[in-house]
């Protein structure tokens, strides 16, 4: 019996839930099982951004310290830039936590379709563990993220950068560098996954498979469910396969030819590195904090329009999920090249360049 002053986390007893994170994800604790296609590839595909962000935030670090000392910052500057970005980021972070992605979650709808929860007894674990290692709430603290899950993609892209900093602009080097840590990630990730045990966290959240099912292993009664793994925290299982898929992706890229004999394939060309992908790259933050208010008005139209009668979450299908996701996108791609303007504007040293 949990004790009311016993520091707990309670995540779902008896059909009751006692934890206030809105949507289920692929946790620890609780894995949904994904059956509808679309929404299903809606849902994992997203899996892409978060080693993908935390692997080219170590990149990042490279080339911009890289470019700062080129123009004559010390060391010492140099933390002290990393220092205030910090806490910068943890001011927003603050602030956009509690204003901003709940209301955009319940005004927008969601698309996906999970299964109940499976019923799990009280869990019973430490402040400082959920602060550094275990994502989830407790008490004050909300965290998906903590540091210490993450840490090795930021390390990793650290390595990266100092690896491929003087070969920056051999494309043919670069390419066939991720094609070949991108081939090694998945056939890692296949080497883990197909016996289900060592690298996959808790496979007994999901159901039970069919008798004769290869090693008794519920990853392989679909391949939804295959590439359905732990995220919250990473297994090897997610690190193998979306760091994989994220290498190959930088290969691809690698391999668009700058310019081609036919000027459909420029045109194609020119907009996929100097359209839209470029401007939200170069004003990433900026862009991160104004889609959350874009989307969230959005939704309030939207509910204003079709949500009255309607009990929330209100929902909406698939195609105007995505219809509504290009047309803020295309919003916000002016509001991004004007911002890069301005800041490019400010001294290398400004905060206004922090966005």
């Amino acid at each position: 019996m949990v004790q009311p002053n016993e520091r707990t986390i309670l995540i779902q007893r008896n059909g009751n839930s006692y934890c206030t994170i809105l949507l289920e994800h692929e946790t620890w604790y609780s894995q949904p099982v994904y059956k509808d296609f679309i929404p299903s590839i809606s849902r994992l595909v997203t899996h892409l951004a978060a080693p993908g962000f935390a692997f080219m935030m170590g990149f990042g670090i490279i080339l911009f310290s890289e470019s700062r000392l080129r123009i004559g910052w010390e060391i010492n500057k140099l933390l002290k830039h990393y220092i205030i970005r910090g806490l910068t980021l943890l001011i927003l972070n603050a602030y956009f936590m509690i204003f901003s992605i709940i209301y955009v979650i319940d005004s927008i709808g969601n698309v996906s379709q999970t299964p109940k929860s499976i019923e799990y007894e009280t869990v019973d674990f430490g402040l400082w563990r959920f602060i550094w290692l275990l994502p989830g709430e407790y008490k004050w603290l909300f965290s998906m993220y903590p540091p210490l899950n993450w840490l090795s993609f930021t390390i990793f892209g650290i390595l990266y950068g100092y690896i491929t900093l003087k070969q920056a602009h051999n494309k043919r080097y670069n390419r066939n560098l991720n094609l070949k840590i991108g081939i090694f990630l998945l056939t890692l990730f296949l080497a883990i996954r197909i016996p289900g045990k060592f690298g996959n966290i808790n496979p007994e959240l999901l159901p039970s498979p069919p008798p004769g099912t290869l090693f008794n292993n519920p990853y392989l009664t679909s391949i939804l469910q295959f590439v359905n793994a732990i995220k919250y925290p990473p297994d090897l299982s997610f690190i193998t396969l979306y760091m994989g898929l994220n290498h190959l992706i930088l290969a691809f890229f690698y391999s668009i030819p700058s310019s081609t004999p036919y000027s459909i394939l420029n045109y194609f060309i020119d907009f996929l590195f100097s359209g839209p992908l470029l401007a939200f790259g170069q004003s990433a933050l900026f862009f991160y904090m104004v889609h959350f208010h874009l989307y969230l008005i959005m939704g309030l139209i939207l509910k204003f329009l079709f949500g009255s009668n309607q009990e929330p979450p209100y929902s909406i299908d698939s195609w105007q999920f995505w219809s509504l996701w290009i047309f803020g996108l295309a919003l916000l791609w002016p509001m991004c090249i004007k911002y890069a303007k301005f800041k490019s504007r400010k001294e290398p040293d400004s905060l206004w360049r922090f966005f």
